[in-house]
């Protein structure tokens, strides 16, 4: 009798690692598969917020350069001769440049 409990405990205890080796290592769902998927889900946040960060300093380099770029094309616009509509030039001779200078 106690050999057949012996048999039957030693059944159970094997089919038992079966079972969990078959659930951590093999099922479709097993626990090395979830973790691996955790794992890839954290590294694409992390790389999903590194993308945001750089976005973000491109962002702002990008209105600078277009600063810039509105300053050059004032500068320009102005050697040019130029006028912004509803702007009035006015001209200083060189006469009254030395004048006002001479004050």
């Amino acid at each position: 009798m106690r050999r057949k409990k012996r048999t039957n405990l030693r059944v159970i205890l094997i089919l038992i690692i079966i079972a969990l080796i078959w659930f951590l290592f093999i099922d479709k769902y097993s626990l090395i598969k979830i973790i691996k998927g955790k794992i890839q889900i954290k590294q694409t946040q992390n790389l999903i917020e590194t993308y945001k960060e750089e976005e973000k300093k491109l962002k702002v380099e990008k209105e600078k350069l277009e600063m810039e770029d509105e300053k050059i094309i004032e500068k320009k616009a102005r050697e040019l001769g130029l006028i912004k509509p509803g702007e009035t030039i006015i001209r200083i001779s060189e006469e009254e440049k030395k004048d006002q200078e001479g004050d």
